[in-house]
């Protein structure tokens, strides 16, 4: 559908949430979510938590990443700004994005700092709440990988590029005014 459009999953369509509900179980989404681009969903709903209630999702928590919230809000610009590097962040991402968001470079952010991180925190706080005896279903929407590509910390150095193998369908392509030979294919 495109993430710049209004359309959204209906809830007169069977969801995997609605299922799971149907079988007795409570439903939690937390993360990065594509249900729903844009705004068509207020059409029909009050409030984005009234729209996942509405396709059978119990809980849910938005994590907006800085990649979709440069100079936003959310719980990690919160997060971000806390620790000093939103700014930093945010610009790192745009430069990135006008200028190669394919052509991996180390992120700014230890891995603990990362949005993927926050997510994963959530989603153990989220399991620990539920009682034992109800069954339940999580579904976490992590954002990486994603471009641009910006590993963390010791992620950024943990492979050696030259011995990655690559498919016999791959061959070298110019994009955004860079050569990809099969060595920065690797990189």
């Amino acid at each position: 559908w495109g993430n710049a459009t209004d359309l959204f999953v209906s809830p007169r369509l069977t969801t995997l949430f609605t299922d799971l509900k149907g079988a007795g179980y409570t439903t939690a989404l937390i993360g990065k979510t594509h249900w729903y681009a844009g705004r068509g969903f207020r059409d029909q709903f009050a409030s984005l938590d009234a729209y996942m209630e509405g396709i059978g999702i119990d809980f849910f928590q938005d994590v907006v990443t800085t990649f979709a919230s440069r100079g936003g809000k959310g719980i990690y610009q919160d997060f971000l700004r806390s620790i000093g590097k939103f700014e930093a962040q945010s610009k790192d991402l745009t430069e990135r994005l006008s200028t190669n968001q394919y052509l991996a470079r180390p992120s700014l952010l230890e891995p603990e700092e990362t949005c993927d991180w926050m997510m994963t925190d959530l989603a153990l706080e989220y399991v620990r709440s539920i009682p034992d005896t109800v069954p339940y279903a999580l579904m976490i929407g992590y954002s990486n990988p994603h471009s641009p590509f910006d590993p963390p910390g010791r992620y950024a150095s943990m492979y050696d590029t030259e011995s990655i193998s690559l498919r016999e369908n791959v061959v070298p392509f110019r994009k955004y005014g860079d050569e990809y030979t099969f060595a920065k294919i690797r990189e």
